[in-house]
């Protein structure tokens, strides 16, 4: 194992090519098995929408556009994601390399490649994969542009800073990156400092004009959902750095958690030994990278508290490869072999145990499988009913039967989507199915939805239960007829 190790980061053909095999690997292993979520529904309702570049996030949606039209099995949906995920691991070593050299670079890539965190994005139909894409292509042009002052890497990393920004507005705390990197750095290069500063400042004009809109849209979007999440403080900050790698923990596993949050810190320590040992000898470089970690986080932060709630993981995957590159150089900087390899071991510990996880239980509600059942025993006059109106996207992209369809619950995102439903307010979203001498499937799911709960509580009142399944993961299906 010892030297099996060492001959990895030591060859650079052979373990670059067996790092960016090994992602691929992951990404694409099991990636159509899973029925598409509500999120991904979601991306299919706005890729078929009719989008411009002022709207939210717009350019994944317009890619799937034009990608959805070649097929539509969750395969074909998926395979952009993963191609990005593993472009995006390529780029990691690439960058890691420049910054501390090819051992650090392999070993950068590694995690990248192992985590649970890029996988999960990788395999779904959303665009946080192409997020962290186009943030290390931006970040590689910034450090070229560090490197050699040409003109055209600059406009490169703007270029790339303008496609990320589409891809998600968040991503504009990286410009925050780098200007507080130029700050820091007057006295070194001033002449390029004003060269950076002038160019950011003439791409930027054009999107003056926009702004209003894209706060109030930022508002609205996230004031949408985030009423039932609690602002981050001092421990999610730990917690943000262990899920870069990790995912999510359910709080329900205390001990899962405990042991997480140990090996965290553990993993935060190496970090910080990469920093202060990369800083002797390059210091500017140990600099980005950790400007890159921590301004994205706080940034995030001070939005959370002084704006709206932003925080979730998802939204800062494009800081997660910062922590990659920081903890590769922490490892490739203890110098001795037999510590090097017990050290990345460690580390890879608990992403081997998390990726076994992933792969072996089901993360995603099984709605392909519900729907075929219900279309399987369909009876002439049967009427269908879904609840949490973002599922009818999923729902629509797998039913093909005739029967008529309705939609229960609010079309919005926020409080009252889920919250104050009353027998009288589920009464009135009930009167728009015709339900005399009519069997009716309630499909729900998503079963900690205090709505949800609701609905299920009032259909198992108010109805006769004829059927009530539950063999799929996270979907429950009720038939039922009037009492």
């Amino acid at each position: 194992m010892n030297s099996f190790a060492h001959s990895i980061l030591q060859n650079k053909k052979y373990g670059v090519s067996a790092v960016i095999l090994l992602s691929a690997a992951l990404r694409m292993f099991q990636l159509g098995t899973e029925s598409l979520w509500v999120d991904e529904g979601y991306s299919l309702r706005d890729a078929s929408a009719g989008l411009s570049l002022t709207d939210m996030r717009p350019l994944y949606f317009i890619i799937l556009h034009f990608w959805a039209m070649l097929g539509g099995s969750e395969l074909w949906l998926r395979l952009p994601a993963a191609i990005f995920g593993i472009l995006s691991v390529w780029l990691v070593y690439v960058i890691t390399t420049r910054l501390s050299g090819h051992r650090a670079g392999i070993v950068a890539a590694l995690f990248m490649a192992v985590s649970a965190l890029q996988i999960n994005h990788s395999q779904e139909v959303r665009m946080y994969s192409l997020v962290t894409l186009f943030t290390l292509a931006e970040a590689l042009f910034f450090i070229q542009f560090i490197e050699t002052g040409r003109a055209r890497n600059l406009v490169l990393t703007l270029i790339f800073a303008g496609l990320a920004f589409l891809a998600h507005p968040l991503t504009v705390l990286m410009l925050a990156v780098f200007n507080t990197f130029f700050l820091l750095n007057l006295k070194r290069d001033a002449r390029q400092s004003a060269i950076w500063f002038t160019g950011q400042a003439v791409i930027a004009m054009p999107a003056v004009p926009y702004l209003p809109k894209l706060l109030c849209l930022c508002r609205e979007f996230g004031g949408a959902w985030v009423f039932g999440m609690a602002k981050p403080g001092v421990l999610d900050l730990l917690r943000v750095s262990r899920d870069f790698f990790l995912w999510q923990i359910s709080l329900r596993y205390g001990t899962a958690v405990l042991l997480g949050d140990i090996w965290a810190f553990f993993m935060l320590g190496l970090a910080a030994y990469g920093a202060a040992a990369l800083s002797r000898r390059f210091r500017w470089q140990a600099m980005l990278a950790v400007l890159w970690l921590i301004v994205p986080l706080a940034g995030t932060m001070l939005i959370s508290h002084a704006v709206v709630n932003v925080w979730m993981v998802r939204y800062l995957i494009y800081a997660s490869p910062a922590l990659y590159i920081l903890t590769a150089m922490g490892i490739v900087s203890l110098g001795r072999r037999n510590l090097l390899v017990i050290a990345l071991a460690c580390v890879l510990s608990l992403p081997a145990a998390r990726l076994g996880i992933y792969y072996t239980k089901a993360q995603r509600p099984e709605w392909r499988q519900a729907v075929s059942y219900i279309e399987s025993n369909l009876q002439p006059g049967d009427a269908v009913a879904v609840y949490r109106y973002g599922y009818r996207y999923v729902f629509n992209h797998y039913y093909t039967a005739g029967a008529p369809v309705f939609i229960l619950g609010s079309h919005e995102l926020g409080r009252h989507a889920i919250s104050g439903w009353t027998d009288s307010r589920i009464a009135c979203q009930m009167a728009q199915i015709p339900q005399r001498n009519c069997r009716i499937w309630f499909i729900l799911s998503e079963g900690e939805n205090i709505g949800e709960a609701a609905f299920e509580s009032y259909i198992k009142r108010k109805y006769r239960v004829i059927e009530y399944n539950a063999d799929y993961y996270r979907v429950r299906i009720y038939l039922v007829t009037q009492r």
